[in-house]
């Protein structure tokens, strides 16, 4: 019976697995004052003219650029064409170091496993709790403030539309979002 929590293409958690992990993180947010941030990282396909058997390495170079890049405590999902991060105990200023740092990777990652260079095209959105700077872990929640799972995903995909109107490499920040 294959396992309905990996994606059995890539390897990495599946979006709802991945979700109820967010959820977790989030109330646990709640309770200690620490920060979370979630990336989400579009792919796009880098030329028309690539073999679809080229195409079909995207997603595993991908999840292999996210497993031997993250730290044991983050988390990478597999969500249609988009992957999910989970980066617990990440501010935004932190989770914005690691998604340039994935951008780049991404786009060497492909090149690497591939037998001719061919360039990715990588997209990041990202959305943390608190957002920006404006406001502390401890302020948030003594202002009452509380973010599910699916509010927090919308707005780490709100961030991926704008970087990818923003064109390759692009990485949005939601608060930075007018």
């Amino acid at each position: 019976m294959a396992n309905q929590n990996i994606n059995l293409t890539t390897g990495l958690c599946t979006y709802d697995i991945l979700k109820l992990m967010l959820f977790y993180e989030l109330e646990r947010v709640q309770r200690y004052p620490m920060p979370v941030t979630l990336l989400r990282i579009g792919v796009a396909r880098p030329d028309e003219s690539i073999s679809e058997e080229k195409v079909k390495e995207i997603p595993l170079t991908v999840a292999h650029v996210l497993n031997s890049h993250l730290r044991a405590a983050d988390v990478p999902g597999h969500c249609e064409d988009d992957f999910l991060v989970i980066l617990s105990m990440t501010d935004e200023s932190g989770g914005r170091i690691v998604a340039r740092r994935l951008a780049e990777l991404l786009v060497e990652g492909f090149a690497k496993r591939s037998s001719n260079e061919i360039k990715l095209k990588a997209y990041v959105g990202l959305t943390s709790l608190p957002q920006g700077k404006k406001v502390s872990v401890d302020e948030f929640i003594a202002q009452g403030g509380k973010l599910g799972a699916d509010e927090f995903i919308a707005q780490a995909t709100h961030a991926l539309t704008e970087a990818r109107q923003q064109g390759p490499g692009s990485v949005v920040l939601f608060s930075d979002l007018p």
